[in-house]
């Protein structure tokens, strides 16, 4: 596959933003998901507020996904 240098778009340099950008969400996003499966373990009041905290979660998943989605998509296109 043919780099497209001629508009000055690097793919290397778009790859290297994406994760510098998405790395920290990803490993937030599954730090938050461990604190709640570890509370909801430890506290009854965590259990009985989950739906809230599982929103949270839910809100994040999407920018994850789309980030995670675009990293295998250029990782299996140089495969």
């Amino acid at each position: 596959m043919a780099e497209d240098k001629s508009n000055g778009n690097d793919p290397r340099w778009m790859m290297a933003l994406v994760l510098i950008i998405g790395l920290p969400m990803i490993f937030v996003w599954l730090f938050l998901a461990f604190l709640i499966i570890k509370g909801a373990i430890d506290s009854e009041a965590v259990l009985g507020d989950i739906e809230n905290l599982l929103l949270g979660l839910a809100v994040l998943t999407l920018p994850v996904q789309k980030i995670v989605d675009k990293v295998m998509d250029k990782w299996l296109d140089k495969s």
